[in-house]
């Protein structure tokens, strides 16, 4: 990346899974860099700096997928573990990461949550609150293999 000029501004850039990180300025001269986990820093001469970045080499084992499959109108699936995970787009986890998912039907009718875990697929069952009447669930999984989630009114339309 090149950053225009500023001189004497602290530039700021986030360094996750990233290796090194050295500033050149335009002239050709090194540029001290901070890194200070999970950022890292420089001060802005009085001349255009290039950024030049060596990520991690991150392997695919290490990490799993994870998608649902249901009908948005009908139901919401969530995690409080992270907030911005995209179950109907899907995401990657850290393998044998823990996270926790729950699951509402936006018009409160019982409904059933397949999970396929690798090559194990389970069925659950939605808890009806006693007091409104809704339905609901909630689970923590470890994401020990890539995961595929069903939602759906009855056992059979969540089935692997």
């Amino acid at each position: 990346m090149t950053v225009g000029t500023a001189d004497g501004g602290a530039q700021s850039f986030n360094i996750d899974d990233i290796s090194t990180v050295k500033a050149t300025t335009a002239s050709g001269k090194d540029v001290a860099v901070t890194l200070d986990i999970p950022y890292g820093s420089f001060v802005m001469p009085a001349e255009d700096v290039t950024v030049t970045v060596t990520y991690e080499d991150i392997s695919s084992e290490d990490k799993v997928t994870v998608i649902a499959h249901f009908d948005e109108d009908q139901y919401s699936v969530r995690s409080s573990t992270n907030y911005d995970w995209n179950f109907k787009e899907g995401f990657t986890v850290d393998k044998d990461s823990t996270f926790y998912m729950t699951v509402y039907d936006n018009y409160g009718e019982n409904f059933y949550v397949g999970v396929k875990i690798g090559d194990n697929a389970t069925t659950y069952p939605a808890t009806m609150d006693e007091d409104s009447g809704e339905y609901s669930f909630g689970k923590a999984f470890v994401a020990s293999g890539n995961m595929v989630i069903k939602v759906g009114p009855t056992e059979s339309s969540v089935a692997f």
